[in-house]
């Protein structure tokens, strides 16, 4: 149960991030695809031992909602039953096994073109490795999302 919460805590951060972007979109799903140990399951001090999830996150948008309007061809994509138009991202989330031991705080990275920059720049690690541990020593929840908030309207 506690897992369902704290995904759940982080799925209501995602939302709140999605809004804050110019589009508005609402996060309608999650499908997690693995729960595997993070760094061969070593205790990253008081926060313990981590685990990455992985997934996908569905989002819907309303085409016709003034703040999409800057979305190129949106209303020539295919719609839901509720009108929306639907898409969906890569998601993954590290955070300690045990929520009880982290320290509360969500770090979101927005992956740009598929490369994680959270670990390289604060654990001094190179691509998918733990690094230094320095976030998870201090009970961090990172969270990377693959959609890409900032492309150049060009």
């Amino acid at each position: 149960m506690r897992k369902t919460a704290s995904i759940s805590s982080i799925l209501a951060c995602l939302s709140l991030a999605a809004s804050a972007t110019l589009a508005r979109a609402e996060v309608v799903g999650v499908d997690i695809a693995s729960h595997t140990d993070f760094g061969n399951g070593e205790a990253f001090g008081d926060a313990g031992a981590y685990e990455l999830v992985t997934g996908r996150i569905r989002f819907a948008i309303d085409p016709a909602n003034l703040r999409n309007r800057v979305i190129v061809d949106l209303d020539k994509a295919p719609r839901n039953a509720a009108g929306q138009v639907e898409f969906a991202a890569d998601l993954a989330i590290l955070k300690p096994k045990d929520a009880a031991k982290g320290n509360g705080t969500l770090l979101l990275d927005v992956v740009n073109r598929g490369n994680k920059t959270v670990l390289s720049g604060f654990n001094h690690a190179a691509l998918d490795e733990v690094g230094d541990g320095f976030l998870m020593r201090r009970g961090f929840t990172i969270v990377w999302v693959g959609w890409e908030v900032d492309a150049p309207a060009r």
